[in-house]
């Protein structure tokens, strides 16, 4: 069976759409698969697929606002049938959900995050049946939430997002969590969406704050630093530009779009609310992460100055050190595994080290200038760059690759 997406519609809940399954047709052409869900519209806002009921195939959770959250059961064909019986009634409006064993088990649990009363965890007996657990206490209203080791002990963690200080709850292990939300940097706006993520190359996840404003005008996105204990500090002057004017932020995502092994961060925004419009973008916007950075900002002509510019660690205090290297062309496939140094080899066996150059923080930039000669036969030749950066903490990593054709 080629891929398919879940879809969740929600309008505002006055003409509520039915949720549709899509398939994919492996060239990334979705087409929607008619009769996949069982009748029905529900003011959906949450949705995923997984396995609960441990036969092989992706089966759907909807968090629904208004009406109860439901649990449809994937016959392997992409169709789906409703399992009223496995998901217990919750009284509340699900905005925010997630999946995960979260008491060790080998099966896939929920959390329900609600906007009008507490977050609810739902543990699975291996079947796809649920009961409601009391290992969750003490959560305020909630729309975005997600689940992941925030402590390094090797089990599910939770973050909530609501309309002050982040929700920080630790599991013990067993699916019971203790409130450490005093954990987490204090901030002033409405979260709509968030996501965990590895963002300065430390290897803890990290998270990012995707926010509406009480009062228009005043939102900003935020990240919030993980160091390893799951003590967060707010480091988003540091690593996110300010945006003006704020936004109406409704999605965040994290994923590699450069290619450069490290995060990168889409934001999508909601601003068709007639009060609001006028002082929010209409349009997402991406962040490229500069942990791993390496540009080419002019032309490579003969005769003429190669700049390369490093990044590493921008906003961040103490110095870094890179040295970049220049080769003929690229390999077919990247080296992978390289014991310490960490990150893809993309460079071929044959190229030239550069001196290596002091990256000062907190710019956290530096550049590298190299002469080409003046030799007309250079013209048309592949220069393919590549840097190793020493980060301030020990730790050793290779850039991404640059790659440009000599002009004349």
């Amino acid at each position: 069976m080629l891929g398919c997406a879940a879809l969740g519609n929600d309008t505002g809940g006055v003409f509520p759409e039915p949720n549709r399954v899509l398939r994919n047709d492996g060239k990334g052409g979705l087409s929607e698969i008619s009769g996949a869900l069982p009748p029905g519209r529900d003011n959906t806002l949450a949705v995923e697929l997984a396995d609960l009921d441990g036969d092989g195939d992706l089966d759907l959770v909807t968090g629904n606002f208004d009406s109860k959250s439901r649990i449809d059961l994937n016959d392997g064909t992409s169709h789906f049938a409703e399992a009223p019986s496995l998901l217990p009634q919750t009284a509340f409006s699900t905005t925010g959900l997630a999946v995960g064993d979260v008491d060790g088990d080998g099966d896939l649990d929920v959390v329900l995050g609600n906007l009008n009363g507490p977050s609810e965890l739902f543990l699975n007996d291996g079947s796809g049946a649920f009961s409601q657990s009391a290992g969750l206490t003490g959560t305020l209203p909630t729309i975005a939430l997600a689940l992941g080791d925030l402590d390094q002990d090797g089990d599910l963690d939770l973050v909530l997002g609501n309309d002050s200080r982040p929700g920080l709850f630790l599991n013990d292990g067993t699916g019971v969590f203790q409130d450490e939300s005093t954990r987490m940097p204090v901030h002033s706006d409405f979260t709509y969406d968030l996501v965990l993520g590895d963002l300065d190359g430390n290897g803890t996840l990290d998270l990012v704050l995707g926010n509406q404003s009480k009062f228009p005008g005043t939102g900003e996105d935020r990240i919030d630093l993980n160091d390893g204990t799951a003590h967060f500090q707010d480091a988003s002057a540091a690593f996110l530009p300010s945006i003006s004017p704020s936004t109406l932020t409704e999605a965040v995502a994290l994923a590699d779009v450069d290619g450069d092994g490290d995060l990168d961060l889409a934001e999508g925004y909601f601003s068709d609310r007639l009060l609001y419009a006028p002082l929010y973008p209409r349009l997402g916007r991406l962040y490229l992460n500069l942990e791993r950075q390496l540009e080419a900002p002019l032309l490579a002509l003969v005769g003429r100055d190669y700049e390369l510019r490093l990044s590493s660690e921008p906003g961040t205090p103490g110095t870094r050190f890179g040295v970049a290297a220049v080769g003929p062309g690229l390999l077919a496939s990247p080296i992978q595994d390289l014991g310490r140094l960490s990150g893809p080899l993309w460079l071929s066996s044959t190229f030239l080290v550069l001196p290596p150059v002091a990256i000062p923080g907190p710019a956290g930039e530096a550049v590298i200038s190299s002469p080409i000669p003046p030799d007309a036969n250079l013209v048309g030749t592949t220069l393919a760059s590549q840097a190793v950066i020493l980060r301030s903490t020990g730790g050793l990593h290779l850039t991404t690759y640059v790659e440009d054709t000599i002009g004349s």
